[in-house]
């Protein structure tokens, strides 16, 4: 985090979202997943659904991307150092893949 040097307070320089949500469970699943996971140290996920099909994406906080303005707090995940799953609506994995 950030400490302001008038109050000594720290916060944070970004927020981190990790959804735990049944879609990560099954990309956990994947073989990419499975390897990436014995890598990571610290994994963080997030799940967006579009139409028919969710997209997981999995990445090691150690490798974000730090925000490009002081008004954007959400990281962004760093290029290779992440894994990308494709669920169909069944739970089934569609991709598997390291990268964004």
């Amino acid at each position: 985090g950030e400490r302001d040097p008038e109050t000594g307070v720290e916060r944070p320089i970004a927020s981190l979202p990790n959804d735990s949500a049944p879609a990560v469970d099954a990309a956990r699943q994947g073989p990419a997943t499975r390897s990436f996971l014995a890598f990571s140290r610290f994994p963080t996920a997030r799940v967006r659904t579009h139409d028919d099909e969710t997209v997981v994406r999995i990445f090691d906080v150690r490798f974000l991307d730090a925000p490009l303005s002081e008004g954007e707090e959400e990281l962004r995940g760093g290029g290779l150092f992440g894994v990308r799953v494709r669920i169909d609506r069944h739970g089934r994995i569609l991709d598997d893949r390291l990268g964004n």
